[in-house]
């Protein structure tokens, strides 16, 4: 030790020096002890006049802390070692300390050790002090501190396994100046020995700027700021995850350790130890104004399952005072390591991604807190395997942090948000192959703890493949939905006759589109707008355009996403919920607005496109083709790259409480490929919990248990659903079905039915008006303008022909000389120019918009009602048997798919079907309304043989779903009644290519079996689909039928008029009342039925099946690779199918009783009605071709079978009361006939086979022939009269007033035919009772005028049908070779053309007009005409009696008998011939063949019998009795005698 000198003066000089020293400190702890090593310390001082001096030095200071109790050896507790130089002044203005190589190690137990010291709290500690306040900071004005190489570490024993951490810095300097201090750190590191984890820092610099110290002397109550500034450059972060969630687990153990011993010392939390308290002197208080600022930050995470990741960011700015908060990034983001972001493109593992970001918090002193954020370039990437080890991390801290107590009693004031983000991108990664992104351009988020507001511009989500180039944002943002108008041009372009070649094309031109897009458009959103309140209110709004996609890949990522993201945050939530009590959850109400276009997509299989569009103005003059500009609402759907869309502008959804909705939607628009098919006016769908017009019906509905119920109600303006030609909409629909099945399957929902399902909501559907249109073939509308052009052009023609011919004859007046070549010139330049005129039409021509079949309903109401009676399916099956009674009840081991019942009621003012633009309508009904029950059930086949997997592919690595479809049809049970106005169906044969052509459109729309089986014909069909009873009634039925070959003809009509009809399907029962009547183009006849009587009509069909024909439920449909047995011939239809039907047929007319009516039928004729039916027979029994059938249309040929042929057996039965037939020669005629008769009795039975076809190598058709075995009828007493016997009717009497004389009259008639019959008995038999015929010169006269009327009628149509058209063909082909030689010369004078006309047709001589006139002079005249048959008999005839008497009789043909038959022919004066006879025999008998003169002839013979014969003369001139004898005509019935009784004379 050296000793201490004086100087000179005031001076001095003191030194210290100690070579060496030990210091042991035992009294720190019970457990531990100190030793510490001094070497080489020097002290000096130096004295100056003023102040001193104090200067220490050591060369090396150590020391280590021992654990006394440790019986063991362990390493020392804690270490240090460091050598050190010390300078001070007296004042302590100037201080400098430095210190060289700085150790200090550290063991956790000495930590441990620390936390059970006794040590004081700092409130004890300054009541020790007396309360005496700190030093004012005057002191240390001038500091400067050095270390130079500074290490620490700090050992801990973690899971067994000794860790240890190290902090090293090569250069810190710590230095203060008149109040401002600053911390300079160089290469600054924090190291885990033996580990990655590492934090190093190039440079540290801490600026901080006390208060002056004038700040002392201010009041308490007035804060001293402190200023603070942080900056670093090129920090670098080594950070293992697993390694900080350790050291985080020991820290936390320590801190536990010491909150024990808190709590155990002062029986309370050490919260309460850090309250204020009271003392003379106060504490300072201060204010801290921070600055923070990073410079290139790079950090470098490693995962738990090892993988790295890299966070960097190039600026880090945190500025804090005492009312807010501010932190800015630049360029900052989150990457897997080795991959480093460029601008503008977003690379697969980019986490976390922000251009520039400015996050700002307020906290005033009182008042809300205000959060703002402010980031440009956002990108966030959900990731699989980020967020699982997101969610490790944050389970192994939840799991540390696990009992520590949250719950505080200080009440925080609300904080209030504002957040605005430009070029925001969230992309959502799935199974390292697919992405989805959205990405927004400018996000705007406001609210508070109750309301929220967000508003987002030019948004956009696209899907698509995760490209290895990553994904260009500005390709997202640029992104464009498809556009229907290049596929619809492409597809014009294609021409073909075939449906499947032109769907494949179709199919090729979407695929190419679908293949070619880089990125699929799944929402354009360029303005929206979410509003949210705190008792759960939302509303969307939109005042723009929008366009929304679904398709299965974006629903695959987003469910995805949900589940995992739900999955990993369920596990986090489960124990911090597990003490909390959940609160009821309140109802939504959400409320969706658009006032632009809103265009939602959703993708189908084959690439088909399907767009709905709504608009806020209806224009039906672009209902089809749609219109640009207009704002649009819509849905979009699609499997594999087929889409379906719903478009719509001005859509309004509002979910109110509880669980109401109401859309509205001012015109709802759908298109699939380019093409509308539905337009929905003014929709409106909503949900209701009650519904007092659905409650009231319910009350006056039998049967029905639920008083109320939910309701879904539909209501429209207009609906138009329109069917494109050649379109295959079932396959379309189908695949619709199938996206929607699949989709519930990915949400989870098990398949098959409930056992017990809850009651479904009713319906209620409203529309004013609803139409269905099917589009006629292109080509065909084409031909149609044409013909019209065409048509139009021929009168213009001969316009324009006839003014140039007035022109040139005004002008050859004006000028005699005008030469013939000028005027052939003329003509000529007419005809070019009427070339040109036809070629610029047809240009011009618009398309014909007229539709194949257009079927309205005005004002339909469809109510469907849902009943606890038909919830369960046992109670439905029990339904179905009551109903199907014919069927038996369905076996308890059949499974349905489906099954529901309803009541329901259908109601519509007038429906109206009309086909092309042919006049007259198909259908027709007014005020129907149609109530009853219907039950459906869709049944699953045994072994689920009637399954069809029907896939939705997904790009890999998704797992491709299989739909289960069931191939079973929809069957319908029924028990309904209808009520009608008016009934009217139109039908002709002219019409039947255009059913043809509908029956082809309908194949589109009904979808096929998938079953391998032959089809069902159409009768079998409905057997197997439709079942019940159905009650119709009517006022009014009409039925026309056209007797023409025009569609256009409305006058040649065969009408049928049923009053009060009535059909009772179920029983085959018809009952009206019947009135007929032709319309023709000569006239209008009236009635011909009356109308004061009932018919009836009953109809039964027993089919010939190989099986019950009625067990439907014994068909199990089956799917082609799901066959029981290896057979090419399956049939699953096999015993159901119908071989043949049988029919019985009873028609019956009853009396009226009523009304008071007889019963009578009565029919009226003319002789026009004879032409009617002529050309009506001609009109049926004219061959349709065939509509687009064949190879060159692709269609296979497939055979349908005609229910007309399908009959077998058919039994008919006739009974007609008072039947009368009038016969007029024409509506103004006198004369006619009338046959008026008691009663009409007729029985017959048919049966139709098919004829076996002749062997020549040919397909032929299978000809089918009825045959007659039994004919059965009988006629009442019945008359015949002759009309206008007596001449023209007077004024005011009736001119069907019958006379008192018949012509021919009898009691009895009786017809009976039996085939087969043999030589004894005659197959065909007529009974003729009490015959009388009169013929009076009167009414031969009546009858030669009507047989000579009908003999020239006859005639002219035979001449004028043979005769007259060659010569209209000569002519015309003359006409013809004229025109040709004309266009070949280049010229045609006048007079050529006059002598045309005047010398006529070459050929005939005669022109058309005048063979008219001849014919009908001729018709006068000639009595004769040609006759092709000869009336000799041919030399071979077998004639005489020897054929009458010949035994070789093989069978009586004819056999007709009279009994008490009479005959008379009346002169003039009373003069007449009576023949009368008791019986009258005529037979026909058929002969074997005869072999004569090489030829092989038929034999037959008429043989005839007379018994009792009379025949009486009278001549009653001069007779005194005249009128009592005219008065008795015939004898009577007793005098007529068999032979050999005796004959009664008179006269």
């Amino acid at each position: 030790m050296s000793g201490m000198k004086k100087g000179e003066g005031e001076g001095g000089y003191v030194a210290i020096s100690i070579d060496g020293a030990h210091v042991i400190y035992l009294d720190s702890s019970a457990a531990a002890m100190l030793h510490s090593t001094l070497d080489d310390v020097r002290l000096e001082a130096f004295r100056g006049p003023k102040q001193w001096q104090a200067e220490c030095s050591i060369r090396l200071l150590q020391g280590k802390a021992l654990h006394r109790s440790s019986v063991i050896p362990s390493p020392p507790l804690a270490e240090f070692s460091l050598a050190a130089s010390l300078s001070i002044d007296s004042s302590l203005n100037a201080v400098n300390l430095s210190l060289q190589e700085p150790v200090l190690s550290i063991s956790h137990r000495a930590l441990e050790l620390c936390s059970a010291l006794e040590l004081p709290s700092r409130r004890e500690k300054r009541k020790e002090e007396g309360g005496e306040e700190m030093g004012d900071g005057s002191m240390l004005n001038n500091l400067n501190v050095t270390l130079s190489s500074f290490a620490f570490r700090y050992g801990a024993e973690i899971e067994g396994v000794s860790r240890g951490l190290s902090l090293t810095t090569g250069s810190t300097q710590l230095t203060r100046k008149d109040g401002d201090c600053r911390l300079q750190v160089i290469d600054a590191a924090v190291v885990e020995t033996g580990r990655k984890t590492a934090v190093r820092s190039a440079a540290i610099t801490v600026d901080l700027k006390l208060p002056p110290t004038e700040a002392a002397t201010a009041p308490v109550q007035q804060p001293r700021r402190l200023e603070a500034s942080v900056t670093t450059a090129g920090a670098t972060f080594v950070c293992s995850v697993p390694d900080v969630l350790q050291w985080q687990s020991h820290a936390g153990r320590l801190m536990k350790m010491r909150k024990g011993k808190r709590k155990d010392e002062n029986g309370c939390d050490d919260r309460h130890n850090s309250l204020p308290v009271s003392t003379s002197s106060p504490l300072p208080s201060f204010s801290l104004s921070l600055l923070v600022d990073v410079t290139h930050l790079d950090c470098t995470l490693i995962g738990l399952d090892g993988r790295e990741w890299m966070a960097v960011a190039k600026l880090i700015t945190l500025t804090k005072n005492q009312l807010s908060t501010e932190i800015a990034f630049d360029e900052v983001w989150v990457t897997r390591a080795g991959r480093i972001p460029a601008k503008g493109v977003h690379e697969w593992g980019e986490v976390i991604s922000i251009g520039t970001a400015i996050v700002e918090l307020s906290h005033p002193p009182s008042g809300r807190r205000s959060l703002l954020i402010a980031a440009d370039d956002a990108k966030i990437e959900w990731s699989e395997d980020f967020l699982q080890q997101l969610h490790q991390l944050m389970k192994r801290m939840q799991g540390d942090a696990r009992g520590e107590s949250k719950e505080t009693s200080e009440n925080r004031s609300g904080l209030s948000v504002e957040a605005t983000l430009r070029r925001a991108t969230i992309v959502a990664t799935a199974r390292e192959a697919s992405m989805a992104c959205i990405a927004v351009l400018e996000l705007t988020i406001r609210g508070d703890g109750n309301e929220w507001n967000v508003v987002g511009k030019e948004t956009r989500m696209v899907t698509g493949a995760r490209f290895p180039a990553g994904l260009h944002l500005d390709e997202v943002l640029t992104s464009t939905k498809m556009k229907l108008s290049d596929w619809m041009e492409m597809r014009r372009e294609y021409k073909t006759w075939k449906q499947k070649e032109a769907e494949d094309m179709w199919r090729q031109i979407r695929a190419a589109h679908f293949e070619r897009r880089r990125l699929a458009l799944n929402a354009a959103i360029p303005s929206i707008e979410i509003k949210l309140k705190k008792g759960k209110e939302a509303s969307i709004e939109t005042d723009s355009s929008a366009y929304l996609a679904w398709s299965p890949l974006l629903h695959a990522i987003g469910l995805h996403v949900l589940r995992t993201t739900n999955g990993l945050l369920s596990s986090l939530r489960a124990r911090s919920s597990m003490d909390k009590s959940v609160p009821p959850s309140t109802p939504m109400r959400l409320a969706i607005s658009a006032d632009g276009d809103v265009h939602i997509d959703l993708e189908l299989a084959d690439y088909h496109v399907l767009w709905v569009e709504v608009r806020r103005h209806v224009d039906d003059s672009v209902w089809r083709r749609g219109a640009s500009g207009e704002q649009q609402v819509g849905i979009r759907a699609a499997r594999e790259n087929q889409s379906m869309s719903w478009y719509a502008p001005v859509v309004q959804v509002e979910v109110t409480t509880p669980r109401e909705v109401t859309v509205f939607a001012p015109s709802l628009n759908v298109e699939f490929d380019g093409v509308r098919w539905l337009t929905v006016t003014d929709v409106c769908i909503a949900r209701r919990l009650h519904d007092a017009y659905m409650d009231s019906l319910r009350a006056t509905t039998e049967g029905l248990e639920t008083k109320s119920n939910k309701v879904w109600s539909w209501t429209a303006e207009r609906l138009h659903f329109f069917v494109p030609f050649a379109f295959n909409w079932a396959a379309a629909f189908d695949e619709f079905v199938t996206v929607i099945k699949w989709v519930k399957i990915m949400g989870g929902k098990r398949a098959g039915r409930p056992a017990d399902p809850t009651l479904a909501a009713d319906l209620h559907v409203l529309i004013q008006e609803a139409i269905l249109e099917m589009e006629d073939d292109p080509f065909e509308r084409k031909l149609q303008s044409n013909h019209e052009l065409k048509e139009d052009e021929v009168f213009e023609c001969e316009r324009r022909r006839q003014m140039l011919a007035d022109h040139i004859a005004a002008h050859i007046k004006s000028v005699p000389l005008f030469s013939q070549a000028k005027i052939d010139e003329l003509y000529a330049n007419l005809l070019a120019k009427n070339a040109d005129i036809y070629i610029s039409r047809h240009a011009q021509l618009g398309e014909n918009e007229t539709p194949l079949v257009c079927s309205t309903w005005t004002k339909i109401e469809l109510r469907a009602l849902a009943d606890e009676s038909m919830r369960r399916d046992e109670q439905c099956i029990a339904l179905i048997t009551e109903i199907d009674t014919a069927a038996p009840p369905p076996s308890p081991s059949v499974e349905f798919t489906t099954m529901w019942g309803r009541s329901v009621h259908i109601s519509m003012d007038e429906w109206i079907v009309r086909l092309r633009d042919y006049p007259l309508p198909y259908g027709l009904a007014q005020n129907l309304h149609l109530f009853g029950t219907v039950v459906a059930a869709e049944r699953l086949s045994a072994g689920g043989r009637s399954l069809r997997e029907q896939k939705v592919p997904l790009p890999p690595p998704w797992t491709t779903l299989a739909v289960n479809r069931n191939i079973s049809p929809l069957k319908l049970f029924y028990d309904l009644q209808a009520e009608s106005d008016s009934m009217t169906l139109n039908y002709g044969c002219c019409w039947e290519s255009t059913l043809s052509m509908m029956s082809l459109q309908w194949n589109n729309i009904s979808k096929p079996s998938r079953d391998p089986s032959p089809l069902l014909p159409f009768w079998d069909k409905m057997r197997f689909l439709m079942h019940g009873r159905l009650l119709w009634l009517s006022e009014k039925f009409v039925t026309n039928m056209l007797a023409s070959l025009d569609p256009y003809n409305t006058s040649e009509t065969l009408e049928w008029v049923w009053t009060d009809w009535g059909l009772d399907w179920g029983q085959g029962m018809v009952r009206c009342a019947l009135d007929q009547h032709w319309k023709s183009s000569s006239a209008q006849l009236p009635d011909t039925m009356t109308r004061d009587y009932c018919t009836f009509q009953g109809i039964e069909m027993a089919w010939n099946c190989l099986g019950q024909p009625y067990d439907h439920h014994a068909v199990e449909l089956c799917t082609a690779d799901k066959l029981p047995h290896l057979s090419t011939d399956h049939d699953s239809y096999r015993a159901f199918r119908s071989l043949s039907v049988h029919v019985n047929l009873s028609l019956g007319v009853h009396a009226d009783e009523e009304r008071g009516g007889r019963g009578k039928p009565s029919i009226l004729m003319y002789a026009n009605c004879i032409r009617c039916l002529d050309l009506l027979l001609k009109t049926i029994s004219r061959t349709n071709g065939n509509t687009r059938r064949g190879a060159v249309f692709g269609v296979p040929p497939i055979s349908k079978k005609q229910l007309s042929k399908h009959f077998r057996n058919v039994h008919v039965s006739i009974k007609l009361p008072l039947f009368d037939i009038t016969y007029f020669m024409s509506q103004s005629s006198s004369q006619g006939l009338r046959l008026t008769c008691d009663q009409v009795e007729l029985v017959s039975s048919l049966v139709q086979s098919a004829q076996p076809s002749i062997d020549d190598k040919l397909r032929r058709r299978p000809q089918f022939r009825w045959t007659v075995e039994h004919i059965s009828a009988a006629l009442g007493e019945t008359q015949v009269h002759v009309l206008g016997v007596d001449g023209p009717p007077s004024p005011g009497s009736a001119r069907t007033a019958i006379p008192p004389r018949p012509l021919l009259s009898f009691s009895r008639v009786v017809h009976t035919s039996e085939k087969g019959g043999g030589a004894s008995a005659a197959q065909k038999r007529v009974t003729v009772h009490e015959l009388r015929l009169a013929w009076t010169a009167a009414q031969r006269d009546v009858c030669l005028v009507i047989l000579e009327g009908t003999r020239r009628a006859a005639l002219l149509r035979s001449m004028l049908g043979q005769h007259l058209s060659a010569i209209l063909e000569a002519a015309s082909e003359e006409r013809k070779h004229y025109e040709q030689r004309r266009r070949k010369d280049g010229r045609d004078s006048a007079r050529e053309r006059e002598r045309w006309e005047e010398d006529g047709d070459e050929t005939t001589g005669e022109q058309p007009a005048d063979l008219l006139e001849k014919l009908i002079e001729e018709a006068d005249t000639k009595k004769v005409a040609h006759c092709e048959h000869s009336a000799e008999l041919p030399s071979d005839s077998l004639q005489g009696i020897s054929q009458a008497t010949s035994d070789d009789v093989t069978a009586i043909s004819w056999h007709i008998e009279l009994v008490n038959s009479q005959m008379m022919l009346s002169g003039d004066a009373g003069k007449f011939v009576l023949v009368a006879a008791s019986r009258a025999t005529l037979s026909q008998k058929v002969h074997r063949s005869v072999w004569r003169s090489a030829q092989l002839l038929s034999k037959k013979s008429w043989s005839a019998m007379l018994n009792g014969m009379q025949n009486i003369v009278h001549f009653l001139v001069g007779y005194p009795n005249l009128a009592r004898i005219r008065r008795c005509r015939f004898t009577r019935k007793q005098w007529i005698r068999p032979a050999g009784r005796e004959v009664l004379s008179i006269l």
